[in-house]
């Protein structure tokens, strides 16, 4: 049996989303702050009627929303990374989460290489004749 769906198409969904995020510019207004509060994942799941992430994500799997659920998280993490510039610290995350190393990679410094094969001949048990009279039948 399938769930209901939180909204009823996508235009509403797309109409939901964009409340949200006015929603967050209203209430910094009436607070009289000089930003909007910041939004979240959680709030946008919880104001667009997702009961959690699971459900988010399987409506993001659809091509009839997966464009403006996609977008509605990209913009919440524009404004966290947006949140990283105002300190060191938060670059020095942003940038490990991008693949850099703090730390530089320590190589050994360069020995000359030893080219000589060296080979060892190992008897294995039976011993090789040297002649035909040798051989036992």
């Amino acid at each position: 049996m399938r769930k209901a769906k939180p909204f009823r198409s996508a235009k509403q969904l797309d109409e939901l989303i964009n409340a949200y995020f006015d929603s967050l510019k209203n209430n910094s207004e009436e607070e009289n702050t000089e930003s909007s509060a910041p939004p979240t994942f959680a709030g946008l799941l919880l104001f667009t009627g997702f009961t959690g992430r699971e459900e988010f994500d399987e409506y993001a799997a659809m091509p009839r929303y997966s464009r403006m659920l996609l977008r509605a998280n990209l913009r919440i993490s524009e404004i966290y990374e947006k949140k990283l510039h105002e300190s060191s610290t938060g670059a020095v995350f942003a940038l490990k989460n991008m693949g850099w190393n703090e730390r530089p990679e320590i190589r050994p410094a360069d020995k000359e290489t030893d080219h000589t094969l060296q080979v060892e001949i190992v008897q294995s048990g039976i011993r090789p004749v040297s002649s035909e009279k040798e051989v036992i039948l």
